[in-house]
């Protein structure tokens, strides 16, 4: 079949499978995270950048991919310290720069999240969350939760 006959996939693959990038600046933490996040079966890619820059960096160059490729839903883990002035920024410009990612926010005592940084993201969750919690958390932003 040539690619001018061939159809591009349903709108809803995308919905079945994602792309994460973990955004942290310890590497040993992200490679953590990688290899729970990995795991998952609808998970087709998991990276790690230790900035936000280097995150959008890597999903805008996922972007220039064939019209006939099946794009996978972005996922940004990203470990930002709320105290940090620059939290809100840095969250407020990737919510700019990739307004169709899912953002979650890895946070070491979520309860205590101040507000205007926790709702420039999808989810605020403990840096700690158990391998369970993390698989359900994917599940979710998959569109495969129960």
């Amino acid at each position: 079949m040539s690619m001018m006959n061939a159809s591009p996939p349903p709108d809803n693959a995308a919905a079945l499978h994602a792309s994460v990038t973990i955004v942290d600046d310890d590497v040993d933490s992200a490679e953590a995270l990688q290899a729970l996040v990995s795991a998952h079966p609808g998970v087709v890619s998991v990276r790690t950048v230790a900035s936000a820059a280097g995150a959008v960096a890597l999903l805008r160059g996922d972007a220039e991919v064939s019209a006939f490729s099946v794009p996978a839903r972005q996922i940004v883990l990203i470990d930002l310290h709320q105290d940090d002035p620059t939290a809100q920024a840095t969250l407020e410009g990737l919510r700019a720069d990739l307004p169709d990612a899912a953002v979650v926010l890895l946070c070491l005592y979520p309860e205590q999240s101040r507000g205007a940084v926790c709702s420039l993201a999808d989810r605020c969750v403990p840096k700690d969350t158990t391998p369970a919690d993390l698989r359900d958390l994917l599940d979710d932003l998959l569109g495969r939760g129960v």
